[in-house]
């Protein structure tokens, strides 16, 4: 109407109370996460939270599953450029209490190792990551994700980012993962299960 701005607001006595109610997934925006997510050039290539608009839904259905108990990780999906690298960022600003590693493109144990260590202050987990190379990748992270975290209740959110630098065409044209690739996903994905430590995974 062109003459909205003659409304009136009337209140019965007794004072205002809130017309509206805070949503239940309130959260501070935190510049560390966008900076995470970086390219093989240090470029950020995530939206800003000011920049990025709607999916409201969508983050709450992700946020809840990733809160459930049963639930190890997402897998966000879909065409280049539609912001699948932005909805992982804001969800990570959502998931309070959650340590967030953010693996570009290219997985490998010894990125993952890098990683863990960047953020190690325990002397246990370095020993784990660095010395204990007689154990597979597999246990050595499942016992860094069981005995070797800065602090008792510590949870990872793993990020594979750009996940499909690792796909690769086959003969009929199906998109599949390279084999280099597919033990290093197996051996995070086993520790995270078997770490029982709440810890998840998003693939983007």
């Amino acid at each position: 109407r062109h003459d909205w701005h003659l409304m009136r607001l009337y209140a019965r006595a007794g004072g205002w109370k809130r017309l509206a109610k805070e949503p239940k997934d309130h959260f501070f925006v935190t510049e560390a996460v966008q900076h995470k997510f970086l390219d093989s050039e240090n470029k950020v290539r995530v939206a800003t939270a000011e920049e990025f608009v709607g999916r409201r839904r969508v983050l709450q259905e992700c946020v809840r599953e990733l809160r459930s108990g049963s639930c190890l990780g997402i897998l966000v999906h879909g065409m280049g450029g539609v912001g699948k690298s932005t909805l992982a960022a804001r969800l990570l600003e959502r998931l309070t209490g959650y340590t967030p590693i953010v693996i570009f493109e290219q997985l490998s144990f010894e990125v993952v190792q890098r990683l863990l260590n960047e953020q190690c202050e325990s002397e246990a987990g370095y020993d784990i990551l660095n010395r204990q190379k007689i154990l597979p990748p597999v246990q050595r992270l499942t016992k860094f994700l069981k005995q070797g975290l800065n602090e008792k209740n510590q949870k990872f959110c793993f990020v594979l980012d750009n996940f499909e630098a690792n796909l690769e065409a086959r003969s009929d044209g199906k998109q599949v993962i390279r084999i280099s690739a597919v033990k290093s996903l197996t051996d995070l994905l086993h520790s995270v299960a078997w770490s029982h430590g709440g810890h998840r995974i998003i693939i983007t």
